[in-house]
C-alpha cells in the first residue's frame, strides 16, 4: 500500500478488527514524537507477514515511566516486543546544552546511557526490546562552538551506537542505513505531516 493516508485508514480497520487467523503479537510503542500515524502503519506491515497487530502507544515523553513503573498500563499490556524511539538529546541533554564537555565528562554520559538502557531492558525481560535512534538533526553543541576539536562530539556518539549494537537483548534499528538502501523518498508525507502538527480540538476526538 503506497498512499500513506490509506495505510493509515486501512491499519486503523485492522487494529479495530484483525482478520481471524492471524497469529497475535502485542507491540509496545512508546518515545517521544507524534506515534499516532505510526502504529497504523505497523498493523498493515504486520498484516502483510500473517500478523495481528495489538498496540499499546505510550503517552508522549513517558517512556521512562512507563518502563519503570510496573504498575503502569505498558506492565499491564505484557507486550512481546517494545519498540523505543528516542532522540539523542533524550539521553544526552546536558551534552547538547553545555558546549565542549571534557572527554571524561563525554566517555561518563555515554556509560550512563547505556547503564540505563541495560536496567530499562531488565524492566520487560519476556519482550524483544528494539531501540530506534532517529537520523540526527543536530551533534552537540562542540562540533560547532569547538572548531579545534569539531569531531569530538560525533566520535563520542559513534562510540555509543557502536556500544548498543552489542548490547545484550538491544537491538537498534538504523535508519541512516536503511535510507541508504531505500532511498527516502517515501518517507516524509506532507498530508501526514501537516496532520501530525494539528492542535486537536478534544470535542472532536470523542
Amino acid at each position: 500500500m503506497t498512499d500513506p493516508l490509506a495505510a493509515v485508514a486501512e491499519g486503523r480497520r485492522l487494529l479495530a478488527a484483525p482478520p481471524p487467523g492471524l497469529t497475535r503479537r502485542r507491540v509496545a510503542v512508546l518515545g517521544a514524537a507524534t506515534l499516532d500515524y505510526l502504529v497504523p502503519h505497523l498493523a498493515v506491515a504486520y498484516a502483510a507477514q500473517g500478523l495481528a497487530l495489538e498496540a499499546h502507544q505510550g503517552a508522549f515523553g513517558q517512556w521512562r515511566q512507563e518502563l519503570l513503573d510496573q504498575a503502569s498500563p505498558l506492565h499491564a499490556f505484557a507486550p512481546d516486543a517494545v519498540l523505543l524511539i528516542v532522540d539523542l538529546p533524550d539521553f544526552f541533554p546536558a551534552w547538547y546544552a553545555r558546549p565542549a564537555l571534557a572527554r571524561s565528562e563525554q566517555d561518563a554520559q555515554v556509560e550512563g546511557a547505556l547503564t540505563e538502557l541495560s536496567a530499562l531492558r531488565a524492566r520487560v525481560p519476556k519482550a524483544d526490546f528494539l531501540v530506534v535512534v532517529p537520523p540526527l538533526d543536530r551533534l552537540p553543541g562542540e562540533t560547532v562552538l569547538s572548531p579545534s576539536d569539531a569531531f569530538r562530539g560525533q566520535e563520542a556518539l559513534e562510540s555509543f551506537l557502536s556500544r548498543l549494537r552489542r548490547s545484550e537483548g538491544v537491538v537498534p534499528v538504523d535508519l541512516d542505513a536503511l535510507a541508504r538502501v531505500e532511498g527516502t523518498s517515501r518517507w516524509r508525507d506532507e498530508r501526514l505531516w501537516a496532520m501530525g502538527r494539528m492542535r486537536l480540538n478534544p470535542l472532536g476526538c470523542q
